[in-house]
């Protein structure tokens, strides 16, 4: 296993690359805080970051200590908080009424998303790095080795199971599936993304989005490892060292672009953004794949997943700042300081406020002015 995810910060302590220096932002953009609770723990990087869920007006936050809490998103008031004590490794999915978290040792455990009640916990074969994801009726969570499960909602028993064949050389770290619907859709370390059906487990369709070059194991790691996005009856994912695509509801390949990063993609109304390993950022017209442009002016921050709200990119970085850049060409147009610790998990989105957890497992509502 490669920690691929730690890549631009590896480079920045042995000093290959410094992360880039802020320049100062004539802010056209503005952001107020409305509240923040300390609710969770250390959010140590594996992966994306631990991914937050919003369900129900609820934001529900983990730790990898095994940490599971819910609160209120209009105050930032705890509604419940347990202690699961076991160590954690992706993050919250959502599914029906339940929340579900994946653990290191290869737990999945499924909670009452009102007040916390454990309903079930299974035992697959490896280490979860991402959030299971269900629709109320199957929870699927990947494990390292190259297996998906499918877990019956109610009681956590095994409906189906599906293995690839995983790399020699592979990143720390999986894609977080998703499920739309009675359809399961799951990125592997093959650089391919399968889409299944929920309930039996067959394949509908696969599509390979990273095509493995080069001689060494480490230049043919094509992992696609950031959770991919269903927008407008079409799939967007990204791979390692590979390329973006965009996937019609049938599998069909509409484009393909040359990309090489580790998180997921967001999609706008016009424009796909992603953020490459080496933290450049680039937008791509949504219909055809062509670059329309890209900011380098990151580079080696250690980014988080790009997020799109009220009409702007929002990205934030290793030193607690959230960027705010024009969705058009790119440019700043606003910053703010979250946290001195850092911004690694994905942000969420609900209208006019963003919901940022930072790594020391702080969570702040923030408001467009």
């Amino acid at each position: 296993l490669v920690p691929g995810y730690e890549h631009p910060e590896d480079e920045k302590k042995s000093g290959k690359a410094k992360p880039t220096k802020l320049f100062d932002v004539e802010k056209k953009v503005d952001l107020v805080k409305l509240w923040t609770s300390n609710v969770v723990g250390s959010q140590e990087l594996i992966g994306a970051g631990f991914k937050p869920a919003l369900f129900d007006n609820k934001i529900y936050v983990a730790d990898k200590n095994g940490l599971v809490a819910s609160i209120a998103a209009d105050s930032g008031e705890i509604i419940w908080k347990i202690d699961l004590k076991i160590p954690l490794g992706g993050g919250v999915g959502i599914g029906g009424d339940q929340i579900f978290v994946g653990g290191t040792d290869g737990d999945v455990v499924a909670l009452d998303a009102s007040n916390g009640i454990k309903n079930w916990q299974q035992t697959i074969s490896s280490e979860i790095l991402s959030a299971p994801a269900g629709n109320g009726d199957i929870t699927i969570a990947q494990s390292q080795d190259g297996r998906i499960y499918a877990l019956d909602a109610q009681n956590g028993e095994i409906r189906w199971q599906y293995e690839v064949e995983v790399p020699v050389l592979t990143l720390r770290g999986t894609s977080s599936p998703i499920v739309i619907g009675n359809t399961a859709i799951v990125g592997f370390s093959t650089g391919k993304v399968y889409a299944f059906s929920a309930a039996t487990g067959d394949t509908i369709w696969e599509n390979r989005i990273g095509v493995p070059k080069g001689r060494s194991e480490l230049e043919r790691m094509v992992d696609v490892d950031g959770e991919p996005v269903f927008s407008d009856e079409i799939l967007y994912a990204a791979s390692h060292q590979g390329r973006i695509g965009a996937i019609s509801k049938t599998g069909r390949a509409l484009w393909y672009q040359d990309a090489n990063t580790v998180l997921g993609p967001a999609v706008g109304s016009n424009h796909v953004y992603i953020v490459e390993t080496n933290n450049d950022i680039i937008a791509m017209d949504k219909n055809t794949g062509i670059i329309i442009w890209s900011n380098k002016h990151l580079r080696y921050r250690n980014l988080a997943r790009p997020t799109l709200a009220n009409g702007y990119l929002l990205i934030g970085d290793y030193e607690g700042y959230l960027h705010i850049l024009s969705e058009d060409d790119g440019g700043f147009i606003g910053r703010i300081k979250v946290d001195n610790s850092g911004i690694s998990a994905p942000l969420i989105v609900d209208g006019k406020i963003i919901y940022v957890l930072d790594n020391d497992g702080a969570v702040s509502a923030y408001e467009f002015l």
